[in-house]
Protein backbone atom coordinates (compact mmCIF):
# COMPACT_ATOMS: atom_id res chain seq x y z
CA UNK A 1 0.00 0.00 0.00
CA UNK A 2 1.39 3.33 -1.24
CA UNK A 3 2.26 6.08 1.44
CA UNK A 4 0.23 9.27 1.45
CA UNK A 5 1.76 12.15 -0.01
CA UNK A 6 2.79 14.94 1.77
CA UNK A 7 0.20 17.08 0.39
CA UNK A 8 -2.46 14.79 1.78
CA UNK A 9 -1.55 14.73 5.06
CA UNK A 10 -0.80 18.47 5.29
CA UNK A 11 -4.38 19.06 3.65
CA UNK A 12 -5.89 16.52 6.85
CA UNK A 13 -3.99 18.28 9.45
CA UNK A 14 -5.30 21.65 8.50
CA UNK A 15 -8.93 20.37 8.22
CA UNK A 16 -8.67 18.84 11.64
CA UNK A 17 -7.01 21.83 12.84
CA UNK A 18 -10.23 23.86 11.16
CA UNK A 19 -12.64 21.69 12.87
CA UNK A 20 -10.64 21.59 16.59
CA UNK A 21 -10.91 25.67 16.42
CA UNK A 22 -14.42 26.01 14.65
CA UNK A 23 -15.58 23.79 17.72
CA UNK A 24 -14.17 26.54 19.99
CA UNK A 25 -16.08 29.42 18.20
CA UNK A 26 -19.25 27.36 18.38
CA UNK A 27 -19.25 26.99 22.21
CA UNK A 28 -19.25 30.65 23.41
CA UNK A 29 -22.05 32.56 23.57
CA UNK A 30 -22.31 36.09 22.34
CA UNK A 31 -23.81 38.57 24.31
CA UNK A 32 -25.00 42.46 22.90
CA UNK A 33 -24.04 45.62 25.14
CA UNK A 34 -26.20 47.60 27.04
CA UNK A 35 -27.12 49.35 24.06
CA UNK A 36 -27.84 46.42 22.19
CA UNK A 37 -30.36 45.25 24.26
CA UNK A 38 -31.76 48.53 24.36
CA UNK A 39 -31.87 48.25 20.61
CA UNK A 40 -33.36 45.14 20.88
CA UNK A 41 -35.82 46.29 23.11
CA UNK A 42 -36.86 49.53 20.80
CA UNK A 43 -37.04 47.63 17.92
CA UNK A 44 -39.68 45.21 20.38
CA UNK A 45 -41.93 48.54 20.92
CA UNK A 46 -42.03 49.07 17.35
CA UNK A 47 -43.55 45.46 16.47
CA UNK A 48 -45.39 45.45 19.18
CA UNK A 49 -47.32 48.82 18.18
CA UNK A 50 -47.26 47.57 14.72
CA UNK A 51 -48.88 44.40 16.05
CA UNK A 52 -51.47 45.53 18.68
CA UNK A 53 -53.22 48.31 15.83
CA UNK A 54 -53.00 45.50 13.19
CA UNK A 55 -54.57 42.94 15.45
CA UNK A 56 -57.51 46.20 16.38
CA UNK A 57 -55.92 45.17 20.19
CA UNK A 58 -56.86 48.35 22.05
CA UNK A 59 -56.11 47.65 25.40
CA UNK A 60 -52.43 46.11 24.63
CA UNK A 61 -52.07 49.55 22.16
CA UNK A 62 -52.70 51.62 24.82
CA UNK A 63 -50.14 50.00 27.24
CA UNK A 64 -47.48 50.82 24.93
CA UNK A 65 -47.69 54.48 26.17
CA UNK A 66 -47.16 56.58 29.22
CA UNK A 67 -49.96 59.12 29.72
CA UNK A 68 -49.55 61.97 31.53
CA UNK A 69 -53.72 61.77 32.80
CA UNK A 70 -56.87 59.61 32.21
CA UNK A 71 -58.43 62.31 29.69
CA UNK A 72 -55.06 62.11 27.45
CA UNK A 73 -55.51 58.26 27.39
CA UNK A 74 -59.63 58.01 26.21
CA UNK A 75 -58.69 60.93 23.89
CA UNK A 76 -56.59 58.38 22.34
CA UNK A 77 -58.34 55.16 22.46
CA UNK A 78 -61.77 57.29 21.35
CA UNK A 79 -59.73 58.50 18.09
CA UNK A 80 -58.16 54.88 17.85
CA UNK A 81 -61.58 53.14 17.51
CA UNK A 82 -62.86 56.02 15.39
CA UNK A 83 -60.22 54.87 13.16
CA UNK A 84 -60.96 51.03 13.70
CA UNK A 85 -65.03 51.91 12.94
CA UNK A 86 -66.22 49.89 9.79
CA UNK A 87 -62.61 48.03 9.59
CA UNK A 88 -62.90 44.32 9.09
CA UNK A 89 -58.76 44.58 8.59
CA UNK A 90 -55.69 46.31 8.92
CA UNK A 91 -52.51 45.50 7.37
CA UNK A 92 -49.82 47.45 8.64
CA UNK A 93 -46.02 47.96 7.88
CA UNK A 94 -42.94 49.49 9.55
CA UNK A 95 -39.52 50.45 8.64
CA UNK A 96 -37.09 52.07 11.02
CA UNK A 97 -35.18 54.49 10.17
CA UNK A 98 -33.16 55.34 12.96
CA UNK A 99 -32.96 54.88 16.50
CA UNK A 100 -30.94 57.68 18.73
CA UNK A 101 -29.86 57.34 22.67
CA UNK A 102 -28.74 60.97 24.04
CA UNK A 103 -28.45 61.35 27.70
CA UNK A 104 -32.26 60.55 28.86
CA UNK A 105 -34.21 60.18 26.44
CA UNK A 106 -34.77 57.27 23.29
CA UNK A 107 -36.15 57.87 20.41
CA UNK A 108 -37.21 55.94 17.01
CA UNK A 109 -37.78 57.04 13.78
CA UNK A 110 -39.73 54.74 11.43
CA UNK A 111 -41.66 54.86 8.31
CA UNK A 112 -45.11 52.94 7.74
CA UNK A 113 -47.17 51.92 4.94
CA UNK A 114 -51.00 50.53 5.92
CA UNK A 115 -54.08 49.38 4.23
CA UNK A 116 -57.78 49.34 5.56
CA UNK A 117 -59.81 46.92 4.34
CA UNK A 118 -63.79 48.12 4.94
CA UNK A 119 -66.81 46.17 5.70
CA UNK A 120 -67.56 46.55 2.70
CA UNK A 121 -65.53 44.69 0.20
CA UNK A 122 -64.83 47.90 -2.11
CA UNK A 123 -63.68 50.39 0.30
CA UNK A 124 -59.85 50.13 1.19
CA UNK A 125 -58.35 52.99 2.59
CA UNK A 126 -54.33 53.23 2.36
CA UNK A 127 -51.80 55.25 3.60
CA UNK A 128 -48.05 56.25 4.55
CA UNK A 129 -46.32 57.91 6.78
CA UNK A 130 -43.19 58.84 9.04
CA UNK A 131 -43.45 59.04 13.18
CA UNK A 132 -41.21 59.49 15.66
CA UNK A 133 -41.73 57.76 19.19
CA UNK A 134 -40.14 59.21 22.04
CA UNK A 135 -39.85 56.64 24.48
CA UNK A 136 -38.85 56.70 28.10
CA UNK A 137 -35.87 55.47 29.40
CA UNK A 138 -37.07 53.63 32.19
CA UNK A 139 -38.63 49.53 32.31
CA UNK A 140 -40.91 49.12 31.16
CA UNK A 141 -40.07 51.32 27.69
CA UNK A 142 -43.40 53.27 27.09
CA UNK A 143 -44.33 56.12 24.29
CA UNK A 144 -43.80 59.36 25.80
CA UNK A 145 -44.92 61.19 22.88
CA UNK A 146 -44.59 61.41 18.75
CA UNK A 147 -44.07 63.66 16.43
CA UNK A 148 -45.28 63.25 12.54
CA UNK A 149 -47.60 61.40 11.39
CA UNK A 150 -48.72 57.95 12.72
CA UNK A 151 -51.08 55.36 11.73
CA UNK A 152 -53.85 55.41 14.52
CA UNK A 153 -54.91 59.02 13.59
CA UNK A 154 -58.46 58.81 11.61
CA UNK A 155 -57.36 61.06 8.98
CA UNK A 156 -55.66 57.99 7.12
CA UNK A 157 -58.85 55.40 7.25
CA UNK A 158 -61.15 57.78 4.91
Amino acid sequence: MPFPSPICRTCRLFLALALLLGSFGCATTASLSKDGLKTREVIGVVESLRKAYEGKELNALASLFSWKDPSEEKEFRDQVEEDWKGTKEIRLSTTIDRILFEKDRVSVSFFWEAAWKKETPERVGQGQGDVVLFLSDTEPTRVVRFTGDPPWLSQHTR
